[in-house]
Order: structure tokens, then sequence, then C-alpha cells
């Protein structure tokens, strides 16, 4: 209880003396705003702003489009020679399981066929 009102004490505290402050400040300086634009300065700011601005040439755009296509091409390529190779051992490695034999047996074993469902099957196609 003691805190909530020592608490209250400053708040109010805090804003009286924002209050005095705010009005020395009006009695001393005034209420009227001080600051001016010259007349007619925003007529021409955005013509006088692009005079001041140095002048972008179409050959440094050109150049920079082509040094980002170029960049672009560089990342595929070494993306590509990164990545095929691999593809390639793996597909080789499925390829030598497929042959071997032991993976053909595997397989029927596990689709539980005998040797007539082979022939069968081996006939159709």
């Amino acid at each position: 209880m003691i805190k909530l009102f020592y608490s209250m004490n400053v708040k109010d505290e805090k804003i009286q003396t924002m209050v005095n402050e705010e009005t020395y400040l009006s009695e001393r300086v005034g209420r009227e705003n001080h600051f001016q634009v010259p007349e007619g300065y925003f007529d021409r700011f955005a013509e006088q702003l692009m005079q001041q601005l140095p002048e972008r040439t179409a050959k440094k755009v050109a150049l920079r489009k082509w040094l980002y296509a170029a960049a672009s091409v560089a990342v595929v390529t070494v993306m590509a020679l990164t990545l095929i190779p691999e593809r390639q051992d793996e597909q080789q490695a499925v390829a030598d399981t497929m042959t071997d034999s032991s993976y053909m047996e595997e397989a029927v074993d596990y689709a539980m066929m005998d040797n007539v469902e082979i022939y069968a099957c081996l006939a159709d196609n």
C-alpha cells in the first residue's frame, strides 16, 4: 500500500515538473513556430535533387547484369560437377546390386514365388 502511494506521488511529481518546464518554455520562447521553409522551396525540389545525383550509365547496368548471369552459370556448373559423379556412383552400385543373383533370390523369396510362377511371369513378357 505504501509502495503504491509512493509511486503515485512520484508520478504526480514528474507530471508537475513537466508542466512547470512547459510553462517556463512557453513564457520564455512563446508558442509560434520559429522554423520556416523558404518560399518556393519544394516547387523545384525534385529537379534540383536529380541534378545533384550522379548519372548511372547504361554500360554499368548492363555490365552488372552480365556479371550476375556469369556468377549464376558458375554456381550451377560447380553444383552439377559435384553432384553428378556421386549420382553415377550410386546408380552403378544399384545396377551392380540388381545384376547380382543374390538380389534376385532375395526378391523371389520376398515375393514368395515358386519356379512355376517365375516361368509364367517370364513367359508373359
